[in-house]
């Protein structure tokens, strides 16, 4: 079961169970994948901390021209979304409980 947060008012940010970790990937309003550059960023940890470092994604096509933004996201950390100017649209928390709900603020 995914959970869909809205960034923009075209790209919601999704973000689903797969084993330990969780994959955050960008849908558009019908909720299919995004495959193009979304003008998004995604932090680990929250800025100012020491850690706080942008990461890539992971995600790539075959297909010519298709850049996926996948990412795999660790329950134990923060992360943030981020437009290209720095404003920050969401932060994915986790809750330390056993449970596949993504708290966002």
């Amino acid at each position: 079961m995914s959970t869909t947060l809205w960034c923009t008012n075209r790209t919601q940010a999704r973000v689903t169970p797969f084993t330990s970790l969780y994959i955050l990937d960008f849908v558009d309003n019908n909720g299919t994948r995004i495959e193009a550059r979304t003008g998004l960023v995604v932090f680990d940890g929250q800025e100012g901390d020491p850690d706080y470092h942008q990461i890539e994604p992971v995600g790539r096509d075959v297909t010519p021209d298709c850049e996926l933004e996948i990412y795999f996201l660790h329950p134990t950390r923060r992360y943030e979304i981020r437009n290209l100017d720095g404003q920050l649209l969401r932060t994915i928390t986790f809750s330390s409980q056993v449970t596949t709900t993504v708290q966002c603020e």
